[in-house]
């Protein structure tokens, strides 16, 4: 029975966290910059979309909001919050794939890239889970190397923000605030690369993704 209660009240908090995130984006006034023209001329084939983890609130409803038809799913760690960041993304009908973006999370790079061979467009925090906070990870450049997709950062500004004392300094937008949200231009990363290439390639991730 206390397992039973313990279920639907995860439920209902899932439900809850997704109309408000929906309702706190409808509030927003979004200025849109598409670099790369990916929003203007969508490609055939699937991208890997790169952001902070702190940015990871909007990302779901902005992406549903110009592509609602793509498939997608998001790279989420094996742990509790990762499980509740699954069933959160699962209500804009983005799917998961659980693992990290550290040199150990293997397996869930190899679901990722079993999703993006089957046309599914991936999102990925590459200094997440645990930080540290603007420091991108091998696993985003591994991804785009092994499957060929493109790396297509995105990162917003809030006028308004309440920022949560987390390792992320995680950024939640006050209702009614300008959003300046960034489609950057798709990095290619090329199939054979070094370790110090890279490492030069999370540093070229992480110029353009930027910070506060």
């Amino acid at each position: 029975m206390k397992r039973l209660l313990t279920a639907l009240l995860q439920a209902a908090i899932v439900r809850l966290a997704a109309f408000l995130i929906r309702l706190l984006s409808a509030s927003l006034r979004f200025e849109v910059v598409d670099q790369g023209g990916v929003i203007a001329h969508p490609p055939q084939g699937p991208l890997i979309y790169a952001f902070w983890h702190n940015r990871l609130l909007l990302i779901p409803p902005i992406y549903r909001h110009f592509f609602p038809k793509r498939p997608a799913v998001v790279l989420a760690s094996r742990s509790k919050d990762g499980e509740l960041i699954s069933r959160i993304v699962g209500r804009f009908n983005v799917g998961t794939a659980r693992g990290s973006t550290s040199k150990k999370g293997g397996l869930g790079i190899r679901a990722f890239l079993r999703y993006i061979a089957e046309g599914h467009d991936a999102a990925i925090t590459p200094d997440g889970p645990r930080g540290p906070r603007y420091r991108v990870k091998p696993g985003v450049v591994t991804a785009a190397q092994l499957s060929g997709a493109a790396i297509v950062p995105i990162t917003y500004t809030l006028g308004w923000k309440k920022e949560i004392r987390s390792w992320d300094r995680f950024q939640i937008p006050l209702p009614f605030s300008t959003c300046r949200i960034v489609w950057g231009t798709p990095l290619h990363v090329p199939p054979e690369l070094t370790p110090e290439e890279i490492e030069a390639w999370c540093l070229k991730v992480g110029e353009a993704l930027g910070g506060d």
